[in-house]
């Protein structure tokens, strides 16, 4: 994106060096809510949308006051657990900033993904061409360990408080195209208990978009001992798939820790779909995905034709927590106010033509469609405004 190579390209190598991102004024922060000039026309129209929505932003990201950061339905933590991006246009320095450019990487003379050179950082790794003019593509690749690594030294923050949703739409807003992003949901209350989702698999009760799955048991070599069983929905080779497994057991805890991991593993479109849906619409809606692909119900034997009809099981609905399915479709993410303008113009000026015209509706009509819509503006919404903001003021 020009945007992204042009402006944001020089603030952040230029002025933000080493600095986390939410200094570098990649997301809003409410500081940056508050240092906008009071003579600005859009100043105070951005604060006040911003007071309004913080209650729905602190549901997005986690920063009502609950203990674990994104947190998705009430009775699951979420976690980003790996990613992998492909930038084709974006600066080396630009993409290392967003990764710790005041860091210490440690240059090795291999790549992943067949390119040729690399930086590496604990568990993140940025892989290049030597020669940036003929190959400017750049890849990274982040760890689950490399993602914890990244929240620990608060690169991962917004209002000093762990936040993935505004990191992951500035990665987009970057020019990042995701090929990979794992997104794991862990439920320690012992709702979940991998023997009573192995049992409803046998006795029917999965509802799947998948056609195959598996089941594997891992074993210590050592002791003979188990480590737990997975199961898998769908297969490697999917653009998405789904394990479940008991996470204490792997971790060998004590046999009275309650720990079941549900991963979800996309890739290639489906990776960008997720990233995607998760700046819009934020992490707590990844329980939804999970539904769209795995439901749990009661079988009924006078109804076995039609499994959609089945009752939702207990423990699986209390797990849900009232999460809806939620598919993954291909839709564009607005990033800049520009690029809302445009789509505006393209697509709903027609229509807002008619509006305006018509008896009955007319600008009154359109003047409440906008007072309505500034009470739904979500995060991603306040940020792209405040970023308007920050380099109209630049």
């Amino acid at each position: 994106m020009n945007y992204v190579n042009g402006e944001l390209q020089h603030s952040v190598h230029s002025s933000f060096k080493g600095r986390s991102a939410v200094d570098c004024g990649l997301f809003a922060d409410r500081a940056t809510v508050q240092a906008l000039p009071a003579d600005r026309p859009m100043a105070a129209q951005v604060a006040g949308v911003y007071r309004r929505g913080e209650a729905d932003r602190a549901n997005i990201e986690g920063l009502a006051g609950a203990p674990d950061s994104n947190t998705g339905a009430q009775n699951a933590k979420a976690l980003i657990d790996t990613l992998s991006l492909l930038f084709k246009d974006t600066p080396l320095h630009v993409i290392e900033t967003l990764f710790g450019a005041g860091e210490e990487w440690v240059e090795l003379d291999n790549g992943l993904n067949g390119f040729p050179l690399s930086r590496k950082r604990g568990g993140v790794r940025i892989s290049y061409h030597p020669c940036a003019l003929t190959d400017p593509d750049v890849h990274v690749y982040v760890t689950g360990q490399g993602c914890r690594q990244l929240e620990a030294e608060r690169l991962i923050e917004d209002a000093g408080v762990p936040g993935w949703v505004p990191f992951l739409a500035a990665l987009l807003e970057a020019g990042g195209k995701f090929t990979r992003l794992d997104v794991a949901l862990d439920e320690k209350a012992g709702i979940l208990k991998l023997d009573t989702i192995l049992g409803a698999i046998q006795e029917g009760g999965c509802v799947t978009r998948f056609k195959k799955g598996h089941v594997i048991e891992g074993h210590d070599f050592g002791t003979g001992g188990s480590l737990g069983k997975t199961a898998y929905f769908g297969s490697a080779n999917s653009l998405l798939w789904v394990r479940m497994y008991d996470k204490a057991k792997e971790q060998l805890l004590d046999s009275d820790v309650e720990w079941v991991r549900c991963e979800i593993q996309a890739r290639k479109k489906r990776a960008q779909q997720l990233a995607e849906m998760i700046v819009n619409q934020g992490l707590p809606a990844v329980v939804g995905v999970l539904r769209n692909y795995i439901d749990f119900r009661v079988p009924q034997e006078n109804d076995a034709g039609e499994k959609h009809r089945w009752p939702v099981a207990a423990w699986w609905g209390q797990f849900l927590d009232g999460a809806e399915r939620l598919r993954l479709a291909e839709s564009p993410v607005v990033r800049t106010v520009h690029e809302v303008a445009e789509w505006f113009e393209r697509q709903v000026s027609p229509s807002l033509a008619v509006i305006a015209n018509a008896p009955g509706y007319g600008v009154a009509w359109i003047k409440q469609a906008i007072s309505a819509g500034e009470t739904r503006l979500r995060a991603n919404h306040i940020d792209m405004l405040v970023r308007a903001e920050r380099f109209a003021t630049a």
